[in-house]
């Protein structure tokens, strides 16, 4: 009888044990994706308000209003770039991306600019994704990050903030 109340025991003590590494994994997740995920939802969110307002908007209320009036009247269009095949930062070499996407931009003229500056623009992509490694690149997160980057980086070539945002049309990792 003793032996039996043992293995009672033992098995209660297995069960919480159980429950108690469940819940510290549960509780470890979210702290990892509050701390983490949510600064990368952020920056996407301010890159993407900031890139919708006109360029030298005054602070305060009127200057809010005439910013959100100026971005309403910007003409704005979808331009495709060309498909990038770059190869990924990996110690044996194998990994390769394969990147197709449209960028949305801001302002007349601003397709005249891409085409005259495209050797710039892919040069700068084209960096860019060769510093990435397969794992900088493998989680969602990440890829709304290189959205980000790759927004930063166009801008940088065109010079203001003509690129609102961009669309990946085909995204491969090999």
């Amino acid at each position: 009888m003793a032996e039996n109340e043992k293995e009672k025991k033992s098995g209660k003590g297995k069960f919480i044990i159980i429950i108690l590494v469940i819940l510290a994994l549960l509780g470890g997740g979210g702290f990892a994706a509050w701390k983490f995920l949510l600064p990368i939802i952020n920056k996407t969110e301010s890159v993407a308000t900031e890139g919708g307002h006109a360029p030298g908007g005054s602070t305060g209320s009127t200057g809010e209003a005439k910013d959100n009036k100026n971005a309403n009247t910007l003409e704005t269009s979808i331009v495709t770039l060309p498909t990038f095949v770059v190869n990924l930062q990996d110690p044996v070499g194998r990994r390769f991306i394969k990147l197709s996407m449209d960028i949305d931009v801001v302002g007349s003229g601003v397709k005249d600019d891409i085409t005259r500056l495209m050797p710039r623009i892919k040069d700068t992509i084209n960096m860019l994704l060769s510093s990435k490694s397969y794992a900088d690149l493998a989680m969602p997160e990440s890829k709304v990050l290189l959205k980000s980057e790759i927004v930063e980086r166009v801008n940088l070539v065109l010079g203001g903030s003509k690129v609102k945002d961009v669309y990946f049309t085909e995204f491969i990792i090999q």
